[in-house]
């Protein structure tokens, strides 16, 4: 039987691993416009995503956040994950609108999200299902919380490269000497000031 820092230590590098998967999967995002591709990628990001909210308990422990209810940082993750999946679904359905979507219709989720993303679906041009991402953001928010709602403000494309990508995310993460939980909301809430501040330039 392992041993607690074993599975502590393996569980993180599962985490960061996925980390990197997610920051590859946003540079390649920013060099594509190809609906197809951004779909194959997306479906790659919603994966690692879904690794990060499997094992972030074992890597980090129970992380509540109070600022939304208690609710854990690995299931803000797992709604990561579905919002990736959701948008890759998207991307795919540009291209053939007969897509058959990865999720049950009859969620919470996807019904609350399904007039936003089926405008996306319906929007050909790339920018313009960019600028969409407000309204998903806006109709997702009190379902999945600010935490997971921030995965669709890092989203790239070529001439848009989100409000803070997940690369500088993660690089300021290092970079701060303080607990984990805590570097994660002060990126945020730079992530969150940067995004506001870009509206209105």
């Amino acid at each position: 039987m392992k041993n607690r820092g074993t599975t502590t230590s393996a569980a993180r590098g599962t985490y960061f691993g996925a980390e990197e998967r997610l920051n590859i999967g946003s540079v390649a995002l920013a060099q594509t416009s190809d609906p197809a591709e951004r779909g194959r990628l997306l479906a790659k990001m919603a994966d690692a995503a879904s690794d990060q909210a499997r094992v972030y308990r074992d890597a980090f422990g129970p992380d509540p956040m109070r600022e939304e209810g208690g609710r854990d940082m690995a299931e803000s993750c797992g709604h990561s994950a579905t919002l990736y999946r959701l948008l890759s679904d998207v991307e795919y359905a540009v291209v053939d609108p007969g897509h058959q979507r990865t999720l049950d219709p009859h969620s919470d989720l996807e019904s609350c999200a399904w007039e936003v993303l089926a405008r996306m679906a319906r929007t050909p041009d790339l920018a313009a299902r960019m600028r969409l991402l407000a309204d998903l953001a806006d109709t997702v928010e009190p379902i999945v919380g600010g935490q997971a709602v921030d995965t669709l403000w890092c989203l790239p494309s070529p001439g848009h490269r989100g409000w803070l990508t997940l690369a500088e995310k993660d690089e300021l993460i290092r970079s701060m000497g303080v607990r984990f939980r805590l570097k994660v909301a002060v990126v945020n809430a730079l992530a969150r000031l940067i995004r506001h501040r870009r509206a209105y330039e």
